[in-house]
């Protein structure tokens, strides 16, 4: 559901007022940097999601067929 204008303007105003930006802080030491450099690999890219599920369909449909195949013979 949306937020009304009026809320969505509240919420603007706090966060320019509290600036929390300032105060956000990342990885200081040369480990927490080596760790946190880390971090984005642990998702798959848009590509790599989309190989994973072209690759589940194809072994769908290779079940399926083998399926299909095996019912064939018996007949």
């Amino acid at each position: 559901m949306p937020r009304s204008l009026e809320f969505r303007q509240e919420a603007r105003a706090r966060c320019l007022k509290h600036r929390p930006w300032e105060k956000s802080t990342g990885p200081r030491s040369a480990k927490g940097k080596r760790i946190s450099s880390r971090n984005a690999k642990k998702k798959l890219t848009v590509e790599e999601k989309a190989a994973k599920v072209a690759e589940s369909q194809i072994k769908a449909v290779l079940r399926a067929i083998e399926i299909w195949r095996s019912r064939q013979v018996q007949e």
